[in-house]
């Protein structure tokens, strides 16, 4: 087993409630990091198998960066829970909690 460190510089954000998202990954292993402050932070991946090991010497660590502010990533989570949360109960005539899909719910998953 091992570990892997990764530097990650980070500059002003463009305003003040936004932050940067970043997910890391191999074929072996995956990794999010959200990073509000700007300056040098260290992201550090412990206990690799060995085959994570070389998968980064051949491969590297895949980097994806999402920009993202709190507002949006709010709205967001509530799509989603529209998405999933609705038709969970036994009475077809409740809105939420009832046996039937609602049509938030359809209207989501389209």
């Amino acid at each position: 087993m091992g570990d892997a460190i990764l530097t990650v510089t980070t500059k002003k954000q463009s305003s003040l409630l936004c932050k940067d998202w970043f997910f890391f990954g191999t074929t072996e292993f995956f990794h999010q990091e959200s990073f509000f402050k700007k300056g040098t932070h260290t992201v550090k991946f412990t206990n690799l198998s060995p085959d994570a090991k070389i998968d980064i010497a051949e491969n590297g660590i895949k980097v994806y960066m999402m920009c993202d502010g709190y507002i949006d990533t709010f709205i967001s989570a509530l799509h989603m829970a529209e998405a999933f949360l609705g038709g969970l109960g036994t009475n077809p005539n409740r809105t939420i909690f009832g046996s039937h899909v609602p049509e938030y719910m359809e209207r989501e998953n389209i």
